[in-house]
């Protein structure tokens, strides 16, 4: 007798025939697809001890964000432009994080991935370049715990600066006193080559990364020594290279320093030079493509003729800030306009094509289409089991273990403290993003708010302007459950700032965000 049979109204196989099984059946057994076919036969052949009937469902492989980051989920809306969020994301998680943080926004953020039928994503540890964590392994550990409490799967690249040497971080004691310390390379790289010797479920999956450099910048005094020592880690411990934000010429000074292979995902890869398509197809070098991402405002990833080469291409969803959600169908519809747009050609990247750089593609891009990314016979069957909250915590020994207990509570006040500290403001992140019990949902609250009718709810706009206020309204409404209904528009006297408070999809609390957030600028509803 099998675990499971589900039997479905339309099964979207993506596997090499590209099936798709009207009235189809999947049987699942210890974690394994047994068979797919049509409903008669496989009912005929399997019994199984649950039955899930969905007529009218669609089955699809779970989706496969192919390029993320960790830590994005706790600090939407921090900045919009380029340099404002790269030194936003220095101060944060370089020297305002604590593992508390991590395992906190790692939760988080695959609850939304679950939400939005999301199994597997690869992040990086941080921001990009120099903003990647580094220099102490548990708070890698802490990502590890959050996204396996959900029941998904991770890919974390965890990787060295960019030389010079050394890299100053920030460590909290127990008291909440920040030390800054340094970290060298061989410092980081024992890092890496630490938790990459540790026993963990198998879907947390340790990757490693390097800064993106042009071909200027790859002949730097240390660089070369550097990239030598990661790839003499990298085939000892046989892991995935990431690199995130390559343009122009950064993928030929990568290959010049020896990079480029079967095991390397490049991200973005936009107006590269004339040569690289070439290079890429020759490694066998992955592409991670990001059509929603801010990099693809400043330039454009030549999708259609990476493929065309060869090239394997995932999407992914460059994670959820500063203003964007890990809802793949959303980047799957932004994949179609962008490239449609550019080539002026409505028939480009169709439905089928979309999904396949959700799932089997983005799967290959990591090295795991052996397991994920279509649903087949003997791969993997990823579906989320119930069960108790586990608590981690950097120090279990002033924790009471009972998820939003007050010990939780308190560690996410102080992590909240020190990251307005970093900042120097009191942003978006923190006190507005980390909502009370911020280890799990409470429970008692989310059926309250389950049954509560329709209710209203006040939007701030710190642009002065009421139409892209009521703009934000809408798009706040629509995304949060139970429906809200907007009936006033709080404006300041004069505008802040030339930003506006963005509503994210997945907003913690939202009376409390808005009373804070209305306290603290003095203002009163109308």
């Amino acid at each position: 007798m099998i675990d499971l049979l589900l039997r479905v109204g339309t099964i979207i196989t993506v596997d090499p025939d590209r099936r798709v099984l009207k009235d189809g059946a999947v049987a699942v057994d210890k974690g394994r697809i047994e068979a797919v076919g049509p409903a008669g036969d496989v009912s005929a052949e399997f019994a199984a001890r649950r039955t899930i009937d969905a007529p009218h469902g669609v089955l699809l492989p779970g989706l496969v964000d192919a390029h993320s980051h960790a830590g994005h989920s706790l600090v939407r809306t921090m900045a919009d432009d380029l340099d404002g969020w790269m030194d936003a994301c220095e101060r944060l998680y370089l020297h305002g994080a604590t593992p508390e943080f991590w395992y906190a926004e790692a939760r988080l953020t695959a609850a939304e991935r679950l939400r939005f039928g999301t199994t597997t994503a690869m992040s990086m540890f941080g921001g990009a370049g120099d903003t990647v964590r580094a220099d102490d392994p548990d708070h890698a550990r802490a990502h590890f715990a959050g996204v396996e409490d959900v029941g998904l799967r991770t890919v974390l690249a965890v990787g060295p600066g960019v030389p010079p040497f050394p890299k100053r971080t920030t460590r909290f004691d127990r008291s909440g006193d920040g030390v800054e310390v340094e970290s060298g390379l061989y410092d980081q790289l024992a890092t890496v080559d630490e938790l990459a010797g540790e026993t963990r479920s198998p879907r947390s999956i340790l990757a490693t990364t390097f800064p993106t450099l042009d071909r200027r910048e790859a002949q730097a005094a240390g660089v070369a020594d550097a990239v030598e020592a990661l790839l003499r880690l990298i085939r000892d411990r046989r892991l995935l290279l990431v690199q995130d934000g390559h343009t122009k010429d950064t993928v030929l000074g990568s290959a010049e320093l020896g990079l480029l292979s079967e095991r390397t995902l490049l991200s973005h890869a936009t107006d590269l030079l004339p040569g690289s398509i070439d290079v890429l197809a020759e490694s066998g070098t992955s592409i991670a493509h990001n059509p929603s991402a801010i990099f693809s405002q400043f330039g454009r990833c030549p999708v259609p003729e990476l493929m065309e080469a060869g090239v394997t291409v995932g999407l992914g969803s460059d994670a959820t800030a500063p203003d964007r959600s890990t809802d793949m169908f959303r980047h799957m519809f932004q994949l179609t306009r962008y490239h449609r747009a550019d080539r002026n050609d409505p028939a480009l990247f169709p439905p089928g094509t979309a999904i396949e750089m959700a799932t089997i593609d983005a799967a290959r891009a990591l090295g795991l289409e052996d397991s994920i990314g279509s649903i087949e016979i003997g791969k993997e069957a990823d579906r989320r089991r119930g069960g108790p909250a586990r608590r981690w915590c950097a120090d279990p020994a002033r924790c009471s273990g009972r998820v939003g207990s007050g010990a939780c509570r308190a560690a996410a006040r102080l992590w909240a403290r020190r990251a307005r500290t970093a900042t120097g403001s009191a942003g978006n992140v923190g006190r507005y993003a980390i909502p009370r019990g911020h280890v799990g949902p409470q429970r008692e609250q989310d059926r309250r708010r389950a049954v509560a009718p329709r209710r209203p709810c006040v939007i701030v706009s710190w642009t002065g302007d009421r139409s892209q206020a009521l703009a934000a309204a809408s798009g706040f409404a629509r995304y949060t459950t139970p429906p809200w209904r907007a009936i006033a528009v709080v404006q300041p006297m004069r505008a802040q700032s030339d930003h506006q408070l963005q509503m994210s999809p997945v907003v913690p609390e939202p009376r409390l965000i808005i009373r804070l957030i209305a306290k603290i600028i003095g203002m009163h509803t109308a």
